[in-house]
Parts: C-alpha cells; structure tokens; sequence
C-alpha cells in the first residue's frame, strides 16, 4: 500500500459531471504512463448526498514517485482543465498518519 498521497475535493458544475469524470480519467492515463515508477492506484469518489462532490485519492509507493508526477511541467493545464468545470476545487499532497484494518485493534 502507497506511502506518500495526493487528494482533491472537486465540486463540479451542475451538468458536468460527466465530463469531469471523463477528464480525470484521461489525467490519471497520462500520469500513470508518463510516470509509470511507483504509481499505485487513483480513485475518485462522489459523494452520496451531493453528486457533484467528488474526492479524488491516488497513492504512489514513495514521496519521490509522487514529486515526479507533481512537479511535471504538464501538469498544472491538465488540473486547470479538471478546475474549469468547477466552483471549487481543493487538493494537496499528504503523508499516512494512521492506518486502520479490520482486524487491527485501535489501542
């Protein structure tokens, strides 16, 4: 499971939700075969009561895997091209502080 972590919350326009989804996918395609070294998993959530609130959450096994796709000169035209269909949008990168598993005891 990933070591180091990138999260948005996207709250897309009304009537493009299918296009953001659409969108995101092709920034996950890219990165992960223009960066293919580390890169674990990316999955984008809704959320239940209100449909355009995405979460997206993408895990890669270092910090350093994570600062390739970050620091790619591309990048920052393929999120403006995720936040054009958006009233607000939020992401950041983040290190695990607490992992949890059903059979792990809390104490």
């Amino acid at each position: 499971m990933g070591d180091a972590y990138a999260s948005g919350s996207w709250h897309v326009r009304s009537g493009h939700d299918d296009e953001f989804i659409k969108r995101w996918l092709a920034v996950i395609e890219w990165g992960r075969t223009a960066h293919p070294d580390g890169f674990e998993r990316a999955r984008l959530l809704r959320e239940d009561g209100s449909p355009s609130h995405f979460v997206s959450l993408l895990e890669w096994d270092s910090s350093e895997a994570r600062h390739a796709w970050r620091e790619d000169a591309a990048l920052p035209e393929r999120m403006r091209e995720l936040a054009e269909l958006c009233d607000d949008t939020h992401t950041g990168a983040y290190s695990e502080a607490v992992r949890v598993g059903s059979s792990e005891s809390l104490g």
